[in-house]
């Protein structure tokens, strides 16, 4: 039997997926709130408010606002249903490590510096104190 995937904390995932969320999720983790605010998708504008599924990430151009500097999740106990389903090594995974130039395990560990690098708060040093 083949070993289980581990996730490697690449941040892929918080970086390139549209993550939506709903209401059991902001009931779990009050913090989602304020990061929600006009942005909705409806599925049908009849459904109760509580139905409706809302847009925490958009890949590619608004990463997942509980993404740290260090890749990890700030709210990894409570975080959405969508993200506790997302499986490493899955498609969705190695999609968006793809689409962030890691193509598999190997490749990753090579240009995990190049897509930590893309997303690097400005003035933020290296262990090496460098930018």
């Amino acid at each position: 039997m083949a070993e289980p995937f581990v996730c490697l904390q690449c941040g892929c995932c918080c970086r390139d997926l549209i993550t939506e969320v709903n209401c059991v999720d902001v009931v779990r983790e009050p913090a989602l709130a304020p990061h929600l605010k006009g942005y909705w998708s409806p599925v049908d504008e009849d459904d109760p408010v509580w139905l409706r599924n809302y847009v925490l990430a958009i890949g590619g151009v608004k990463p997942c606002p509980f993404l740290g500097d260090d890749n990890r999740c700030g709210i990894y106990p409570t975080r959405p249903n969508v993200c506790v389903s997302m499986v490493p090594g899955g498609l969705q995974c190695k999609d968006s490590r793809r689409a962030l130039g890691a193509v598999d395990e190997v490749s990753l560990f090579g240009n995990l510096d190049k897509v930590s690098e893309m997303h690097k708060p400005k003035g933020v040093t290296n262990e090496n104190g460098t930018d």
